[in-house]
């Protein structure tokens, strides 16, 4: 080949390499100029839960680190690239995971287990499994008076209750000899509400309400199938994948109160113990009831769906905590996860790809606090909670799966209260305030995390004035709390440490004159 072409092919080359260098950027800049819309679209980086990166002159003295990273984050169509990896690589890894459990339980020879059932009466305040009578029961008591034919008249008549003996009473007109008829409870009219067949996603059960008392019973209760073959843990990008497609928090060292290794110090507790009680001091002063709560990590409530990792203490550092609390402090402190593991039976509680809990998990976790607060409670099996879809999928998003193959979550929504009015509802708020028609006429505070949101709806039914803030935004409700009724200030368990900066910052507030 000729000097003349060999020049010209070089030329060539070069025009297309610079072609394909400079071709995107110039077309991506007339996408900016004509599509703006579709352009901001495929900028915005909110997806990945983070800002851009923006570049300084001081950053080129990093090797250029800085710079490639601001190039990195405005690459042309990025957005688009990005969402078609996420799609084919999350089907590929769902199909990995579906083959690669099936193998390893068919090499196993390991059958589907049975989950541990929890306990009823966690939830719905006493034995949820029916009553009954005693055959040894007596039908008759007799009070003995004078030896003679006695006039008898009746006294009293009790009718009989589901649960409850009823009796008439006769008494002697002449004497003091009395004579009680003792009927025996009539039982339940049970009437069938709900009704499961068991799975590895839901119990078997059969759920009862009695016409005549309003009871709530189960009957069949056989727990739900567990996966227990061997799966190994996997971590993309803070999330971490787990059996049947559920995915769990694992930044922010959340794994650490699974395995149980994080256990605090007697000495830590009660530096902890005595925050709550110089707090509690300044509430009692103040005519203020307090309440300290803590929202159960997903993976406590759903561990049937973990991957396998060894527990090496099964009395954690949050449930050890709560109960120091409880015993070395004058404060209401509670951890709602037997409650949840109850009501897991019978509704979903935690989103699926969410790290939070869903409406009904929040409802159950209220419905703990009023019982500690002796505000009466709800049982949720007799409110209507019709099933919705729902897109809430943060854990998705963390770890860079595409939403459109994980798209099977649902949850309930109680239907509570809905005659009571509600003014200035906004669950996202960093503060909301709002002000209901409910009977209550108390002030409630609550400062809390992310975990406020889902209890937001219903508790603001309940009081006629809250304040539900999060809890990096104290400062800006220290009037609110030096006026309240009620305090509540929760967190959720990976982040129990900030519920005790939270408390430093509240006793500073009330100790102000």
């Amino acid at each position: 080949m000729s000097s003349g072409k060999k020049r010209i092919l070089k030329k060539i080359y070069i025009g297309l390499f610079v072609a394909m260098i400079s071709l995107p950027w110039i077309v991506w800049g007339g996408v900016r100029i004509f599509a703006p819309d579709y352009f901001a679209e495929q900028s915005d980086l909110s997806k990945e839960k983070r800002n851009k990166n923006e570049f300084k002159l001081s950053d080129l003295i990093d090797s250029g680190e800085g710079l490639s990273s601001y190039i990195d984050d405005r690459v042309p169509f990025r957005g688009g690239f990005i969402s078609i990896y996420q799609t084919y690589d999350g089907k590929t890894e769902k199909v990995y995971q579906d083959v690669m459990r099936s193998v390893i339980s068919f090499f196993s020879g390991k059958g589907p287990e049975r989950k541990e059932v929890g306990k009823l009466d966690s939830m719905f305040g006493g034995d949820s499994s029916g009553g009954g009578t005693s055959d040894n029961e007596p039908t008759q008591e007799i009070t003995e008076g004078k030896n003679h034919e006695h006039s008898l008249y009746v006294a009293e008549i009790e009718k009989p209750e589901c649960e409850k003996s009823g009796y008439i009473l006769y008494k002697c007109r002449e004497c003091e000899y009395t004579q009680k008829d003792i009927t025996p409870p009539k039982g339940h009219d049970l009437m069938l509400i709900k009704e499961s067949e068991v799975s590895y996603d839901s119990y078997g059960y059969k759920a009862y309400i009695c016409k005549e008392c309003g009871k709530f019973e189960v009957k069949d209760l056989v727990s739900k199938y567990v996966d227990t073959t061997y799966m190994a843990p996997q971590i993309v990008g803070g999330t971490l994948l787990g059996r049947d497609n559920w995915m769990y928090y694992a930044d922010n060292n959340a794994m650490d109160y699974y395995t149980g290794i994080n256990v605090l110090t007697e000495e830590q507790m009660k530096s902890y113990a005595d925050k709550v009680n110089r707090l509690q001091e300044l509430c009692n002063a103040r005519g203020m009831s307090l309440v300290i709560m803590f929202m159960p990590n997903k993976e406590q409530v759903y561990p049937e769906y973990m991957p396998t990792m060894e527990v090496y203490n099964q009395y954690k550092r949050v449930q050890q905590l709560t109960d120091y609390l409880n015993a070395n402090t004058y404060t209401s402190c509670l951890y709602p996860l037997e409650a949840l593991k109850t009501a897991e039976i019978f509704w979903p509680v935690y989103y699926k790809y969410d790290s939070h809990w869903n409406h009904m998990g929040a409802f159950v976790g209220l419905q703990e606090m009023y019982k500690v607060l002796g505000i009466e409670t709800t049982n949720p099996m007799l409110l209507g909670a019709p099933v919705c879809p729902t897109d809430r999928n943060d854990l998705l998003l963390l770890g860079g799966l595409s939403p459109d193959n994980y798209n099977n979550d649902s949850e309930f929504v109680p239907n509570y209260k809905n005659d009571i009015y509600v003014d200035g509802l906004d669950v996202h708020a960093d503060i909301c305030h709002t002000y209901s028609s409910s009977p209550n006429a108390c002030k409630l505070v609550m400062l809390a995390d992310s975990f406020r949101e889902m209890m937001t709806p219903y508790i603001t039914k309940d009081f006629s004035e809250c304040v539900i803030a999060h809890r990096n935004v104290t400062d800006s409700v220290a009037e609110d709390i030096k006026n309240c009724n009620i305090l509540v200030i929760a967190a959720v368990e990976r982040e129990d440490t900030s519920l005790f900066c939270c408390i430093d910052k509240v006793i500073a507030i009330l100790e102000q004159q």
